[in-house]
């Protein structure tokens, strides 16, 4: 299990997991225009995947977007597009993708990151609320 920054050599792989994190929460999957939008914004670093590798396959995602907190007026993040092939859920990798990303966060100057999640989705919420 290894946790790394998704960059552009993982786009295709990104694309899957994006694929079916859509589809599992019930949106309208990207289209090609919405990836070439994704990519230059990763280019640009306006967004940060991080993910786990586990044989040899990225397994998971999330990600941050940076901005602007009026809150503690300084840098923050917002967490979004969690997701882990349901094959290799509960066997930690979620916890540890999460603490990964959080850290990371921190390093780039973030003083808050914010959860975006689906407001159904009431066992992530729990999930979020436990892993701090």
């Amino acid at each position: 299990m290894e946790f790394v920054k998704i960059k552009s050599d993982m786009f295709d792989e990104l694309k899957r997991l994006q694929g079916a994190y859509k589809n599992e929460i019930g949106e309208e999957l990207p289209t090609e225009k919405n990836f070439e939008s994704l990519k230059k914004a990763m280019d640009r670093e306006q967004i940060h995947f991080y993910g786990c590798i586990c044989d040899k396959a990225l397994v998971a995602c999330c990600s941050i977007c940076f901005t602007y907190s009026t809150f503690n007026y300084e840098k923050a993040g917002v967490f979004e597009d969690f997701y882990i092939r349901p094959e290799y859920r509960h066997k930690g990798i979620g916890k540890q993708l999460l603490e990964h990303a959080f850290h990371k966060a921190k390093e780039e100057g973030c003083k808050i990151v914010n959860i975006g999640i689906v407001e159904e989705n009431k066992v992530l919420r729990k999930w979020y609320e436990l892993n701090g």
